[in-house]
């Protein structure tokens, strides 16, 4: 009997937390819209010829839990973070190709360098920024010309601390 009664309370107390982890999990995605985890920014892998890009046309919040930031990050139809058509571009514009901080990480779109390269030098720049190392740039410069990009203006933006490494290396193998 005491055995069953321990049971039985043991089982009570299982649920109790069960239902009430369920009940702050989904209370807090009700009240707190923007912690939702399925509207956090998120990339699509790539392969050996495609970059690690955006899901495309798609909207998404990047946020940081620290509250350093809160911004929108909107993709266009090839998968980068820039309202142009690459398919408009003309050889007169410029091509920013870079890392996360290049994309504009934890900054809204209009306060980019390449936003503000544009505003500077009156011309169109597209930027080709995606979370990836140097060797990820020439599979981002492929892939935007074959989606009609007229590249002769090239901007490379190299992060010391991130794209730099022994590429001797990689070139002996």
């Amino acid at each position: 009997m005491k055995l069953k009664r321990l049971t039985l309370n043991g089982l009570l107390v299982a649920v109790s937390l069960a239902v009430s982890a369920a009940g702050v999990e989904y209370g807090t995605r009700l009240l707190f819209p923007a912690l939702t985890p399925s509207g956090h920014l998120r990339f699509v892998a790539g392969s050996d010829t495609m970059p690690a890009l955006g899901p495309r046309n798609a909207q998404f919040r990047q946020i940081k839990n620290t509250g350093d930031f809160n911004v929108q990050v909107n993709f266009n139809k090839y998968g980068f973070r820039d309202s142009k058509d690459l398919a408009t571009s003309s050889p007169q514009d410029y091509f920013l190709v870079g890392d996360s901080l290049s994309f504009g990480w934890g900054v809204k779109e209009s306060e980019r360098y390449s936003d503000l390269f544009q505003t500077a030098l009156k011309r169109k720049v597209f930027n080709l920024c995606i979370p990836g190392d140097i060797d990820e740039f020439e599979k981002v410069l492929d892939y935007a010309e074959k989606n009609g990009a007229k590249v002769t203006h090239l901007l490379l933006a190299i992060s010391m601390a991130f794209n730099l490494k022994d590429y001797e290396k990689n070139a002996e193998e």
